[in-house]
C-alpha cells in the first residue's frame, strides 16, 4: 500500500507528516489512474491543523515494474490557513522532472534513490523558504529551476472620482506591446486628474478607463487617492506612529512635499502637521492655520504622501435628503422598499426633465448671455441641480461622487446643499 519513502522538514521540529497524519491522508495522496497529473489537496485542520497539496503521478511499464505501474506523488504540507496557490507550479514542475527522470533512467525507483530525493527536497525547500526560487543540479545533465510566484489580490473597484497617482515610472514599465487603451489612458495619469476626466480629455469611454486603472492597480503601478479640494477633511490614522519612528519614511516624506525653495522643514514640524489633521478643520483653514507656505511644504504633496502611506485619511461627506421641495414628501414616511424604488423613479424623471431644460438654458445663454440669470439674480443653474441631485443625495454617495456625476464644481453643489433644510450631512 501507500508509503511515505522520504520527507524534508525543519531537524529542530518533528516531522511535519507524521506516521498517524499519513494514515489519515494517504489514500488521497496516492491515488488511482484517473486522478493522476492533477493537484489534490486534502485539509486535515480539525486534527492537526495541517493541509497537504499532492500531485500524483503514475509511470506504466510492463517490463520494469512487477504490478505493471509505479505510482508515487510529491506533495508539500502547509499549516490549514496558508494559500497553496502560488506553490502550485512549482509542486507541477517538480513532479514532472522527477517523472521525466523516472521514465528515462529510473531514478527514483532503482537502489539508493530515497537519499537522494531527500536531498533534493531539502534544498528545495531552504531555499524556497529563503528566496522564493532554487537551482538544485540533479545530476550531470539536469538542472531544477523553481521559482514561487505570490498570487496578487484582485484590485478594489474603482470609482469615477478617484485619482489615479503613479508609485513606479509607467514608461519603463507598460512597453508598447500593451493594450492600446492602456497606452492612450497613461497619458493623463498625473496624480491631479480624476477618472472621470481623464476619460473626458482621453476620449476613451469612462467604463474602460476604469478597467484600465483597475489593470495598472493590479500590477501595482498606480494608487488611488482622492480628488484634492481645499474643502476637503482628513484625520490621522493609528499608523502616523510609524513616521515618528522611522526615519527612512520620515526623509522620503520631507523629500517629497518640501517644494524645493528656502529651508526645507523639520521632522518636527512634518509631524505636528500630520497630528494636526482634524475631521472638523478644512484644509484651506489648516494651511492658513499652521502657515504651510511658510514652511514650504506642498499642500497637494502633504496630502498624496499621507494618504498613499496611510497615516491620514480622507473623512468624506454623504448627503442625505429627506424629502423634495415638489411634494413635501419625507423619506421616513417610505419605509417600504417598493415605495421607494418608485419616488426613486419619480426623481429620476425630473432628473432627466431638468437635463433637457439645462441643455435649452445653455443654448438660450450662449445667445444672450444676460439671460444666464434668473429675475432674482439666483445662478439658474444652482436652481436646475434640485431634481438632479435627489436621486444622488440618498447616503450612499459622497460629495465626490456627485460633483464627478454632474459635472459639478463641490462649491456650486454646497451653495444649492446649503438651502435645504430637509438634509442632514453624514461624515465619515
Amino acid at each position: 500500500g501507500p508509503m511515505l519513502v522520504c520527507e524534508a522538514a525543519d531537524p529542530k521540529h518533528a516531522p511535519v507528516l507524521d506516521s498517524e497524519l499519513f494514515d489519515r491522508v494517504k489514500d488521497f495522496i496516492i491515488m488511482r489512474k484517473e486522478l493522476c497529473d492533477a493537484h489534490l489537496t486534502v485539509s486535515d485542520g480539525s486534527f492537526s491543523g495541517k493541509q497537504v497539496m499532492s500531485y500524483p503521478l503514475v509511470v506504466e511499464d510492463s517490463k520494469r515494474y512487477t504490478r505493471n505501474a509505479f505510482f508515487l506523488a510529491f506533495g508539500f504540507v502547509f499549516d490549514v490557513d496558508e494559500p497553496v496557490g502560488p506553490f502550485m507550479p512549482v509542486l507541477k514542475k517538480l513532479s514532472n522532472v522527477m517523472k521525466g527522470l523516472e521514465v528515462e533512467s529510473q531514478f527514483l525507483s532503482r537502489p539508493g534513490a530515497e537519499e537522494r530525493v531527500r536531498k533534493i527536497l531539502e534544498e528545495v525547500r531552504t531555499e524556497l523558504l529563503t528566496w522564493g526560487e532554487c537551482i538544485v543540479s540533479i545530476d550531470e545533465s539536469t538542472i531544477l529551476a523553481l521559482k514561487s510566484i505570490p498570487r496578487m489580490v484582485d484590485p478594489p473597484e474603482v470609482f469615477d472620482y478617484q485619482v489615479p497617482v503613479q508609485i513606479r515610472e509607467l514608461g519603463e514599465f507598460v512597453s508598447k506591446e500593451w493594450d492600446l487603451t492602456i497606452l492612450q489612458v497613461m497619458q493623463y495619469i498625473d496624480g491631479k486628474r480624476h477618472i472621470r476626466l481623464i476619460s473626458e480629455l482621453s476620449g476613451v469611454a469612462v467604463t474602460l478607463v476604469r478597467r484600465c486603472i483597475r489593470q495598472l492597480l493590479y500590477f501595482r503601478c498606480v494608487r488611488l487617492v482622492d480628488i484634492f479640494q481645499y474643502s476637503n477633511t482628513y484625520t490621522c490614522t493609528p499608523r502616523l506612529v510609524d513616521l515618528a519612528e522611522n526615519t527612512a519614511v520620515m526623509d522620503k516624506c520631507i523629500a517629497y512635499i518640501w517644494t524645493g525653495s528656502g529651508q526645507c522643514p523639520t521632522p518636527q514640524q512634518v509631524f505636528q502637521l500630520y497630528s494636526s489633521l482634524q475631521p472638523c478643520i478644512e484644509l484651506k483653514d489648516f494651511c492658513l492655520l499652521y502657515d504651510t507656505t511658510a514652511l514650504q511644504v506642498d499642500d497637494r504633496r502633504f496630502i498624496t504622501f499621507g494618504v498613499l502611506h496611510g497615516l491620514i485619511r480622507r473623512v468624506h461627506k454623504f448627503p442625505v435628503l429627506f424629502g423634495v421641495e415638489e411634494d413635501n414628501t419625507a423619506l421616513g414616511a417610505l419605509s417600504e422598499s417598493a415605495a421607494y424604488r418608485a419616488y426613486v423613479s419619480q426623481c429620476r424623471r425630473a432628473c432627466d426633465s431638468a437635463r433637457e431644460q439645462l441643455a435649452d438654458l445653455t443654448r438660450q445663454t450662449d445667445a444672450h448671455p444676460s439671460s444666464a440669470r434668473s429675475a432674482d439674480g439666483q445662478n439658474s443653474e444652482v436652481e436646475g441641480l434640485a431634481p438632479t441631485v435627489v436621486p444622488l443625495a440618498n447616503g450612499q454617495n459622497c460629495m465626490d461622487a456627485i460633483c464627478s456625476e454632474l459635472w459639478a464644481p463641490a462649491a456650486e453643489l454646497e451653495e444649492y446643499l446649503a438651502d435645504c433644510l430637509n438634509l442632514a450631512i453624514i461624515a465619515k
